[in-house]
């Protein structure tokens, strides 16, 4: 199972995979009936994919697929070309480097200050005895 979360700490694309089926969660499906439709229709005429669902509520797809015939990676691919520009699904192989978002940026450095904030608390009383 990867989970994604976008700058706002949302869930943006969430996949669950078990050999032979795949779930895949993504906001540019939720909502958009003919961008969910296209992507089933082209899903459904892709070797080795057995069936496809979308549910415009949830922003789901759900596809059975054929192990012996094609793999998940090939099932993420089909479904990224339906994806907004440069929009990329975890586990599909291919990356893209992008910044962090702020609201990892915001939660790296509060974490970063706590913790150094705990250092100096701790060593402050060791480095006054030693002084004295």
């Amino acid at each position: 199972m990867l989970i994604c979360l976008n700058e706002g700490g949302y869930m943006d694309h969430h996949i669950h995979h078990v050999r032979g089926r795949l779930r895949i969660r993504t906001p540019h499906l939720k909502r958009c009936g003919e961008r969910a439709q296209a992507v089933v229709a082209e899903l459904r005429r892709t070797h080795g994919i057995k069936s496809a669902e979308a549910n415009v509520i949830t922003g789901s797809l759900l596809v059975y697929y054929d192990p012996a015939r094609t793999d998940a990676s090939h099932v993420i691919a089909a479904v990224e070309l339906f994806l907004p520009a440069g929009e990329l699904l975890p586990g599909s192989g291919r990356t893209h480097r992008t910044e962090p978002a702020p609201f990892e940026r915001k939660i790296a450095e509060t974490v970063f200050w706590y913790a150094l904030e705990k250092v100096v608390q701790r060593a402050a009383p060791l480095v006054i005895s030693a002084l004295l």
